[in-house]
């Protein structure tokens, strides 16, 4: 047992940076992002919740404490952080394998 937790791990195969954008999907294409939010909800007291266990995230509306959204993320999310400093437009969630999920606030 020892050994084979000391031997070195199999490189995966590296990807070509066409091959990256080849199997990229692109579901909202840029130029028809919103340019103003789709609400009148003031998104800078929007609280994002883990729901580590159900595998969710939650969207609450800091002002009325009304759930806006409960987000099926599809792994236990262990952490949540926005996108850039005081952005609340977008979040970033990580799970404790490091996949990436993204969800936006508008």
């Amino acid at each position: 047992m020892a050994t084979h937790v000391q031997m070195d791990a199999p490189k995966p195969p590296e990807r070509s940076l066409a091959q990256m954008k080849a199997s990229r999907k692109v579901y909202v294409e840029e130029a028809d992002y919103p340019d103003h939010a789709l609400h009148d909800r003031n998104r800078e007291y929007f609280i994002v919740v883990i729901e580590r266990d159900l595998g969710k995230v939650a969207i609450i509306d800091g002002d009325t404490r009304e759930v806006l959204v409960d987000i099926l993320t599809g792994y236990a999310v262990h952490v949540v952080k926005a996108s850039g400093h005081h952005n609340t437009e977008h979040w970033e969630s990580r799970a404790g394998s490091g996949s990436p999920w993204a969800a936006m606030a508008r």
